[in-house]
Parts: C-alpha cells; structure tokens; sequence
C-alpha cells in the first residue's frame, strides 16, 4: 500500500487500536483496493503475508483447484431421473483414508435388503451395555490437549470438555491473542472465556527445548491433540503427526487449518473471512448481487463443529483397532459444503420473503408450489411484528419474527433451555457462559469454571 507512516502510528499498530478505529482504517484500505484489480490485490496482499482470497461463485465451486484437489465436487447418477447431481465430497480425511462419500442417488427403496441386514446386526448387539448404565459424563477418562486459538479448536475443546474431557490448553508465553479482545470483564475477554470454559492453561514455549520436552509428554498421556495453527507450524517444530504418532501410537490427532494440509494452496494461511470468500459462503449470502460475510464466523464454528466430530470418531474407532490416526481437516471443504444446496440446479430459489415491521422484520417462507402466495405480502407495514403474523397466519404462510441477539438472550424459549450459564473462575469472579446445545438423557453435558491464568508446567 506504500504508507509506511501507518506502521508505527498508535492508531492503528495494535488490534484493539484497528478495532476502535475501523472506520478510519476501512477508509484507508478501501481507498487502494479501488486502485487494483481484485487478483492484484490478492496477489499483494499474498506477498505481504496477509490472509486473503478471492470470491468464489458457488457454481465455479468445482473449478477451485484446492476443492477439485481435494475430491470436494462430484457428481453422482440419479437413477429414476436419469440425469446427474452435483454433490460435495466428504469432509473427513485421515492418516488411514477418508470418509465416504456419496457416489450415486439411491432410487427409491433400493436399500431394503441392505438396512434389514443392518438391523439384523445390530439387534444381535442391542442388550450391550444395559447393565452398566453410569452417570457419569461420556468422555470422562480422556485427556484432551489443545494448541488453540480464536474459535476453531477452542470451539472442538470446549465441547469434549463439557462431555467429561480434561482439557489442557497450551498457550505460547505471551498468552492467547484472543485474551485481549474486546470487549472485556475482570481484564479478559468475554469472548475468550465462553470460549475456554471449563479448561486448564500451561504456557509452553515449544520453540525451545525445555518447551518441546514438556509438551511431547503431555502428548504421552494425552488421548486427543486438537490445533488450528499456521499450516506447517507444528511440522516446523519437529511435531508433525508422524512424530506425534512415534510419541503416542493411540493419540487422536486433528489439525484444523484452512484449507488442508493436503492443499494446492500449501501453507497460505487462512481466517474465516477467507475461508468464506473461497468457499462460496459470501456468494451464497449475497445480497443484491453484493457478497457478505455472515454476521457470526460461520466457517470457524462449524470448522469446529466438524472436528468435534470427526474427534469422536476416531475414538470409537480406536475401541477397534487400538491406535490413534491423523485427521486433516479442511475449513474450506467444511463451508463448501454447507454451500452445497445452493449449487446450480440444486434447490428452489423465490420461496421466502423478509418483511419490513414497525419493531423489525418478520421472515416468511413457502412450499415451491406455492411462492406465488409470496406476492400478496408487503415489503413494508405499520403493523408490529406480532401483528403482522397474526393477521396473515390464516394464509397458510410460515411466518417468524427476526429476533434480535438481545431478543434471545431475554426470550423465555433461552430460559427454558437453560442456554444461559454462569461460571466462576478461581478468585471467585462470576462470568457469562453458554451451556451447551446438546441434550443427553442420562448424562448432560456440563459447562465447568472459566478459564484462569496461563501457569507454568
């Protein structure tokens, strides 16, 4: 950009300083994007170091070199409509293989035979475990470390930790950057500690040798090893998953990066933002032709979500066989996925409608028959939200109010679900959590105490 002047400059050296001075910053970069074009721009940016990509249409979703590397599109015959489907491959790779991925559609009833077999099998099996039913928590007994940072693999953490893992955040000396972050309570993140709910800190400089020793023997004891950092840091380190297998034969290793080790792109770091700019998400949530991000970092929660997964199951599958794999996991195939139905000739578009109230927007939806039952809505009424349902409910519509997030906080359907948790951390101080969306009957899962200090190990 050629503005050195900003390097230094208070206002904008530090995060927090960009935060509160975004406008100001946004001025500043808007102002050289609008003077190269958009593979230029990338193209510096790449040189600089700095995270980016560019758009992606979903339809192109195939033409991505890195999806196409990685298997993301393919197509599969539809039997009874003879023609084919474009479909998005399957997200989980590891050491062993990956997962499967649909190769066909199934014409109607073809799997009878095939789910009675199934079930046949299973029935044999079903008395396992009656007599040994236990409360207690379904991962208790597993140790899981963490190398996270942001959202991605805290996110997978904080969830084994609520089932009954010991989870064990490694932080660099400096701490995790997201500590910082505004806004704050008791001098930390609100952000961070929903985060890190329920887990305990070591700082490790894993540069140096003392640092690699202590941490190749967490890894001894450890079941699982989560991480999203820069693609080759843990290789750089001497701990790609090879060594880390030489370690510890049964540990569940998940790296989360953005576009996969096994990646055309290499080691090009990656964000959300990115993630969703290459992945078709912006385009899929385009407006007026414009492409947006989505208002939450939908790419790192299910990039998370995604590893929880794939997490579990490599520990049910090491019940089998005894030893642990690799699991490369890819953001960039996890929110091309989520485009999938978006993807030319894949769903029916015109078939909801947002409508502006005197207290918000209310959305409406219908069945594909029936989207000219769409046009008897206005864009814009007087009328509240609830006022507005009420009187169009007898049309058959499916109607909502947009809620906003202070909306559900309050909303009585959070209190009910009892969505909303406080956790205290060790000096006694009280913080905002969210418990966890999963329901299980026997053994629910549990949001333990916020996340303290960093302590030496």
């Amino acid at each position: 950009m050629n503005t050195p002047e900003y390097i230094e400059d208070p206002s904008y050296k530090e995060l927090s300083a960009r935060v509160s001075n975004r406008a100001a910053v946004d001025a500043i970069v808007g102002g050289w994007v609008a003077t190269v074009d958009a593979r230029t721009c990338a193209d510096l940016l790449s040189q600089a170091g700095v995270a980016n990509g560019l758009i992606l249409k979903t339809e192109d979703a195939g033409n991505d070199p890195n999806l196409a590397h990685r298997d993301m599109v393919t197509m599969a015959d539809d039997p009874e409509s003879g023609s084919a489907a474009k479909l998005p491959g399957t997200v989980f790779r590891t050491g062993g293989g990956r997962g499967r991925a649909a190769d066909a559609v199934p014409a109607r009833d073809s799997g009878r035979a095939g789910v009675a077999a199934l079930l046949a099998a299973r029935n044999r099996d079903a008395s396992e475990g009656i007599a040994n039913r236990s409360h207690a928590l379904p991962l208790e007994g597993v140790r899981v470390v963490e190398i996270g940072q942001y959202t991605t693999a805290p996110l997978a953490g904080r969830h084994l930790g609520t089932l009954g893992a010991e989870v064990i955040k490694v932080e660099s000396p400096e701490g995790d950057a997201a500590r910082a972050w505004m806004p704050t309570k008791h001098g930390l993140s609100l952000f961070f500690v929903m985060s890190n709910c329920g887990k305990e800190s070591v700082s490790l400089n894993l540069k140096t040798e003392d640092g690699y020793e202590k941490f190749a023997e967490l890894i001894r004891g450890a079941d699982v090893l989560v991480e999203n950092m820069k693609p080759g840091s843990m290789e750089a380190l001497g701990l790609g998953a090879a060594r880390l297998s030489e370690i510890n034969p049964r540990l569940v290793y998940c790296q989360i990066t953005g576009f996969g080790m096994d990646s055309v792109y290499g080691k090009k770091p990656a964000y959300d933002t990115v993630v969703q700019a290459m992945s078709g998400f912006m385009d899929a949530n385009a407006f007026e032709g414009t492409p947006l991000k989505s208002g939450i970092s939908a790419g790192d929660f299910m990039g998370g979500e995604v590893g929880l997964f794939g997490i579990l199951a490599a520990l049910r599958q090491r019940r089998r066989t005894g030893l642990g794999q690799y699991i490369d996991l890819s953001m960039q195939d996890v929110a091309t996925w989520m485009t999938s139905v978006t993807w030319k000739g894949n769903g029916a578009a015109g078939t909801d409608k947002l409508v502006a109230c005197a207290d918000g927007y209310v959305y409406a939806s219908v069945e594909p028959a029936r989207r000219g039952d769409l046009d008897g809505l206005p864009d814009k009424t007087a009328d509240t939200r609830a006022a507005f349902i009420e009187t169009y409910l007898t049309a058959g519509l499916s109607l909502t109010p947009v809620c906003r997030v202070s909306e559900v906080v309050e909303a009585e359907m959070t209190s009910d679900r009892h969505l909303l948790a406080e956790v205290v951390n060790g000096k006694g101080e009280s913080w905002p959590a969210l418990a966890s969306p999963m329901r299980l009957s026997e053994t629910p899962p549990v949001v333990h105490g916020a996340i303290g200090v960093p302590c030496a190990l």
